[in-house]
């Protein structure tokens, strides 16, 4: 098991702070982790709760001019909540709606919706740990470790 900080280098940088280089640290769900997680691999994250419990993908797509684009990824609990490095979420999935911009939340079928989103082949998205291939095994396992906690937080919540 995992207990040190783990530096990962990013292929693409993160959505909000543009960083390629982030330390996670197993067990603490921290400002890193959610930039990560929350602004560039999230799908990492969504993938790997998904195969531990087989809860259905979720996309939150935002308007975007004139096309709707996927933003964030994660999965919907049994109890209906959305589920990503930031915990649950109470928000249904719906056809449209309002999060922030013009945005909606999709149910979407695990391995159609990943590889149209994300750009995976159709071999790849059937695996269920397609991901690992993208990060070194220590941090793989801290992802796993925050699927873990995230899915027990999941849980007990409400």
């Amino acid at each position: 098991m995992i207990i040190h900080p783990v530096t990962v280098i990013l292929a693409r940088p993160t959505t909000r702070l543009g960083r390629t280089r982030i330390t996670l640290t197993p067990g603490v769900i921290d400002e890193w982790a959610e930039e990560m997680f929350g602004h560039g691999m999230c799908h990492a994250l969504a993938s790997a709760i998904h195969a531990i419990t087989d809860w259905p993908f979720a996309i939150i797509e935002q308007r975007e001019w004139y096309e709707w684009r996927a933003k964030h990824v994660g999965v919907v609990t049994p109890k209906g909540y959305f589920l990503d490095i930031r915990g649950t979420h109470l928000m249904q999935i719906r056809d449209e709606g309002r999060i922030r911009r013009p945005a909606m939340l999709r149910d979407v079928m695990a391995a159609f919706g990943l590889t149209i989103v994300y750009g995976l082949s159709w071999s790849e998205s059937q695996r269920s740990d397609w991901w690992t291939k993208l990060f070194p095994a220590e941090a793989n396992e801290i992802i796993w470790q925050f699927a873990t906690q995230l899915i027990f937080r999941a849980r007990c919540a409400r």
